[in-house]
């Protein structure tokens, strides 16, 4: 029982990260590579700090209210 419960959670925060990634990267090629706006364009690194501090406030946050 206890197992299964640590293996439900466990893809439970994987497919939290990976959905909330590839929002991040639709977000990304829709404003930088579609040309529907016409900012500049500003390379995919420069948003890798960023990336990783929300990853990680997202699974804290997600565990503080007991989502997990």
């Amino acid at each position: 029982m206890k197992d299964s419960k640590l293996k439900s959670s466990f893809i439970m925060v994987i497919s939290d990260v990976i959905a909330f990634n590839v929002a991040f990267l639709l977000a990304y090629w829709f404003r930088m590579k579609s040309h529907y706006f016409s900012t500049g364009f500003v390379p995919l690194s420069n948003y890798l700090n960023a990336i990783v501090f929300t990853n990680l406030m997202l699974l804290i946050v997600f565990a503080a209210f007991s989502l997990y």
